[in-house]
């Protein structure tokens, strides 16, 4: 294998691996939309991401996440659940998505 189809196997690996654990995330955001504490559950989520993915020496798509962050600051609920639908489908699409 030369060294640019190396490289390309391990970026496709890298993106698998994201997909994986923001759609691991999002499911958790989407089994609590309709939880009263949905705003601080937004953020603990979000928190354990963050976290998850520096230890797997991952970067946040900033785009995908930033949405939903933006929509929380603004405390409407219903704009917040719509924002976590689509950011979980967005990350269903892409977790089956053939790289």
């Amino acid at each position: 294998m030369s060294n640019n189809q190396t490289s390309e196997a391990l970026r496709k690996n890298e993106l698998r691996k994201y997909w994986n654990i923001s759609l691991k995330h999002s499911s958790m955001l989407k089994k609590n939309i309709n939880n009263k504490n949905i705003i601080n559950i937004v953020d603990s989520v979000y928190g354990s991401l963050t976290l998850y993915l520096k230890s797997e020496k991952l970067h946040l798509k900033k785009n995908l996440w930033q949405e939903l962050l933006n929509v929380r600051k603004k405390n409407n609920i219903k704009n917040l659940k719509s924002s976590i639908n689509k950011l979980h489908y967005t990350n269903i699409i892409y977790t089956n998505k053939t790289y």
